[in-house]
């Protein structure tokens, strides 16, 4: 819920000589929430600095429209106090490398074929926004002497099939007007229903791994064709 627009912020600062950055957006960056969403509203408690990657009047207008519904909130509900939080989100459960770990051992009480892919009532109508930012920060990277590349998200095929029509109109979008290399096609990257926990993005152990294996074979295949090995 940070927004694509706010992570491409927070990165950039951090990108050093002949660094690869990896982009794998979720599907919802590209139609309505590259700006972000009610989660920036934490932020501001857990980490007020983040307010600097705030960079266009859109992200706070986000803040603006979403802050009575985050005040209401921290008044009457207390779900990020971390003796309450599940295992799932707990960041207690962080390991080393900032991968949440605490799902690997729980079972799943979500069946995701019924997982949606939108938020309910979304607008789905393509951000161009997104295309020029990616492009953007392409530019900004390769200035620094790094490279950034761009990847689908796994998500399970079921899904992918039910929403075919507006992952297509990413595809297409992409094809015609990102500049940043594009290491796979949505129908690659996704995986059998049965690798999921409890959303069409969050992968259990076995996903995990399967995932991590494509991740490696496609950066290598890039690599290899761009003599970047």
């Amino acid at each position: 819920q940070l927004g694509l627009r706010y992570m491409l912020n927070e990165v950039k600062n951090d990108i050093r000589k002949g660094d690869i950055v990896v982009i794998i957006p979720e599907y919802q960056h590209f139609y309505y929430q590259f700006y972000g969403d009610l989660g920036m509203l934490r932020v501001a408690k857990i980490y007020p600095k983040g307010f600097s990657y705030l960079d266009t009047w859109q992200q706070w207008m986000v803040v603006a429209e979403n802050f009575g519904a985050h005040l209401s909130k921290q008044f009457f509900r207390n779900d990020e106090n971390p003796e309450t939080i599940t295992a799932t989100w707990n960041r207690r459960f962080v390991n080393e490398y900032g991968d949440f770990c605490g799902h690997l051992n729980q079972p799943d009480t979500i069946d995701v074929k019924t997982a949606p892919l939108f938020k309910s009532g979304a607008v789905l109508e393509l951000d161009m926004d997104v295309v020029a930012a990616l492009n953007n920060f392409g530019n900004y990277a390769k200035d620094k002497g790094a490279v950034a590349v761009f990847m689908y998200p796994s998500i399970p095929s079921i899904t992918a099939n039910a929403n075919a029509t507006v992952i297509a109109n990413i595809q297409n979008a992409m094809n015609e007007q990102c500049k940043l290399p594009i290491l796979n096609t949505p129908a690659s990257s996704n995986l059998s229903d049965e690798y999921f926990y409890d959303t069409v993005y969050h992968l259990n152990k076995e996903g995990r791994d399967l995932r991590t294996d494509f991740l490696i074979r496609d950066l290598t295949d890039w690599m290899t064709r761009s003599s970047l090995h």
